[in-house]
């Protein structure tokens, strides 16, 4: 327990091998539950990061980050209730992986939970407006997500930000996951290219993403562009984005009267692709 007030509970470090973290509960670290450097190995199973960073406004990766070129796997965890305090969405203009925040990691998830992070339920306006994934904001390298279930995740939308999973560059699967009851709120203009669940955005880099066997349910968006279960953004015409769906369930998903998109798949990039079936 930080008592909001310890900066970071773990601090991994291994240049090499293997290290493990095993049935931890953390909880009220003032800036990160875990903050993973060095090239070697991590594997996190059957933890819970709670209620991290709640304190601090401006934090990246209140469960977990790790910005270092690595292997990560994280089994059989939860991540609930790292959120942005309960006086709004911060004070800077954005914040960024509100609870797992990865850069050049190659990162395997399986039956993982993300429930309730990002925007705290109670927050009532004022401070900065954007948020990069409320769940996972993730860079560079290859994500395999397996049986994980993200849901009541509250986002920040502006510009092109927001998500409860926001993918800047790599390559995705996101395999039997739960995207259910997530919400994209457009805090200081109703313009948002963006999506309630899963956002990739192609104004970075050439990337491609699988997304098969998955439920999004009752997914909220309150922008007039903004899509509330998939969303590919970005303007720049020289990137390319695939986005492949398979199998999915799309239910109850849900956007403004006024927005100008799909409900459930929306795609803005000057140069992306969508593939459903």
């Amino acid at each position: 327990d930080g008592g909001d007030i310890t900066p970071t509970v773990f601090t991994v470090t291994n240049q090499s091998g293997v290290a493990s973290l095993e049935r931890f509960t953390i909880c009220r670290a003032y800036v990160h539950a875990i903050n993973k450097d060095g090239a070697g190995r991590l594997d996190i199973f059957s933890c819970q990061m709670l209620t991290n960073g709640c304190a601090n406004h401006n934090v990246n990766g209140r469960g977990f980050l790790c910005e270092t070129a690595c292997d990560v796997t994280v089994s059989n965890c939860v991540f609930r209730g790292n959120t942005i305090g309960t006086d709004g969405l911060g004070n800077s203009s954005w914040n960024s992986g509100v609870t797992f925040f990865v850069s050049n990691v190659n990162l395997l998830m399986i039956d993982t939970d993300f429930i309730g992070n990002g925007i705290a339920p109670t927050a009532t306006g004022g401070g900065g407006r954007e948020i990069y994934g409320s769940a996972i904001r993730y860079n560079n390298g290859t994500l395999d997500a397996r049986r994980c279930r993200f849901i009541g995740n509250r986002n920040g939308c502006g510009g092109k930000f927001g998500g409860t999973v926001y993918v800047v560059r790599g390559l995705t699967r996101f395999a039997n996951c739960l995207f259910l009851g997530n919400e994209s709120l457009a805090s200081t203009a109703a313009s948002c290219s963006s999506a309630a669940a899963l956002v990739f955005n192609a104004d970075n880099y050439s990337h491609q993403h699988s997304i098969s066997n998955c439920t999004f349910a009752y997914n909220l968006a309150n922008a007039t562009d903004c899509s509330a279960a998939i969303a590919n953004v970005g303007t720049k015409t020289g990137n390319m984005v695939s986005v492949l769906v398979r199998n999915c369930i799309f239910l109850g998903n849900m956007v403004p009267t006024t927005c100008s998109v799909g409900s459930d798949i929306c795609n803005e990039a000057a140069t992306g692709t969508g593939d459903v079936d």
